[in-house]
C-alpha cells in the first residue's frame, strides 16, 4: 500500500506503524492482527493518505484498553509535531548495562519499536577505535571492559580495580559517543544507543531528548545469562570455560554494581530485567512518557 506525500505516492513502510503500536502496549501478536484489520478495511484504495492510515489502525484498538489509545495518540501527535519547523529534537534512546544484562538484544526490539533510523553501539566504537589506537599505546582498549583493569586504570583510588579498568575505557569511548548522539541530535533522527562505555547521566545534559536507561537483572539472573552468552551470542572473543565465565562474571557484576550507584546520582531510568518481554514493555513506557513530556515542553 502506498501513502500520499504531498502528491507522491510512495511505499508506506509499515514498521513505523507496527512500532507505534508496540510502544502503545500492543502485544506483539496483536500488532499483526491490527495492522491486517486496518489493511482490509482500506483495501479498495492504492494510495491513501497516511492519517487515514493511522486512524484505521486506531479505530481497532481494544476499546476498554484507554491507556493504550492514550499512548498510541501521544505518539501520533508526536510525529505530527515533529514535522512542523519549530519541533522537539528526536527521541535518543541510551541502554546502559554491564556485560550480559540483556541490553544489546533489548536494544533490537526498540530499534523495531521506534523505527529508530540511527543506531549506535559502544562495542563498534571501541573496535573502530583500536584501529587508530594499538595495543601498544592503548592495551586497555583491546580487551573486554572487565578485563582492562589489568592494563590501565582511571577514576578515584578508593575504587575496585575493575571499575577503575572500566573507567578507563569509558574515558576513550563515551566523548566518542557524545560526539555522535550530538551529530543525531542535529540531524532529527530517532536513534537507540547501547552500550557498556556509557556511566549513567552521561549523555543526559546533550539535550531533553535523552533517555537514559539502565538495565539491571537480579545478580542470579545477569550470571546465568553472562555464563550462557558464548552460546547464546555465537561470540567466539569470550572464554568456554566455566570457572574463568564464574571469575569474569563477578568483575562484571561490579561495574553493573557501580553503574546502579551512578543512576542515584543521575537522572537515569532503572529497569530491573526479568524476561525480555517485561523488560521490553517498561522501556516503551518510559519512550511514551518522555514523547509525552516533549509535547507538553512545545506547548501542544
Amino acid at each position: 500500500m502506498n501513502i500520499d506525500v504531498e502528491g507522491y505516492s510512495i511505499p508506506y513502510p509499515w514498521v513505523v506503524l507496527r512500532g507505534r503500536l508496540r510502544l502503545s502496549g500492543v502485544n506483539p501478536w496483536d500488532v499483526e492482527r491490527i495492522v491486517a484489520n486496518a489493511v482490509h478495511a482500506l483495501r479498495k484504495h492504492d494510495t491513501i493518505a497516511e492519517e487515514d492510515l493511522v486512524q484505521a489502525c486506531r479505530s481497532k484498538l481494544p476499546a476498554k484498553d484507554l491507556a493504550v489509545q492514550h499512548s498510541f495518540d501521544v505518539l501520533t501527535a508526536y510525529e505530527r509535531l515533529r514535522r512542523e519547523k519549530i519541533s522537539p529534537p528526536p527521541v535518543v534512546l541510551v541502554l546502559e548495562g554491564a556485560s550480559g544484562t540483556g541490553k544489546s538484544m533489548l536494544a533490537l526490539n526498540m530499534i523495531f519499536n521506534m523505527a529508530a533510523t540511527r543506531v549506535i553501539s559502544t562495542d563498534t566504537i571501541r573496535q573502530i577505535l583500536r584501529d587508530f589506537r594499538p595495543k601498544e599505546t592503548n592495551p586497555e582498549l583491546h580487551c573486554h571492559t572487565y578485563q582492562a583493569h589489568t592494563h590501565k586504570q582511571a577514576g578515584p583510588e578508593n575504587l575496585e580495580p575493575v571499575v577503575r579498568g572500566y573507567l578507563a575505557q569509558c574515558e576513550l569511548i563515551c566523548p566518542q559517543v557524545q560526539r555522535m548522539v550530538q551529530r543525531v541530535v542535529v540531524e532529527g533522527a530517532d536513534t537507540v544507543v547501547e552500550g557498556v562505555h556509557i556511566l549513567p547521566g552521561d549523555l543526559h545534559d546533550i539535550c531533553p531528548s535523552v533517555l537514559e536507561v539502565l538495565v539491571n537483572p537480579e545478580p542470579k539472573v545477569h550470571k546465568e545469562m553472562f555464563i550462557t552468552k558464548h552460546l547464546t551470542g555465537k561470540l567466539r572473543t569470550v572464554s568456554e570455560n566455566e570457572s574463568d565465565r564464574l571469575k569474569e562474571f563477578r568483575a562484571a557484576r561490579l561495574i553493573q554494581d557501580y553503574m546502579v550507584e551512578c543512576v542515584f546520582k543521575s537522572e537515569t531510568e532503572i529497569v530491573g530485567f526479568t524476561d525480555y518481554r517485561q523488560a521490553e514493555d517498561a522501556i516503551c513506557q518510559l519512550v511514551v512518557a518522555k514523547i509525552e513530556s516533549l509535547i507538553e515542553d512545545f506547548g501542544v
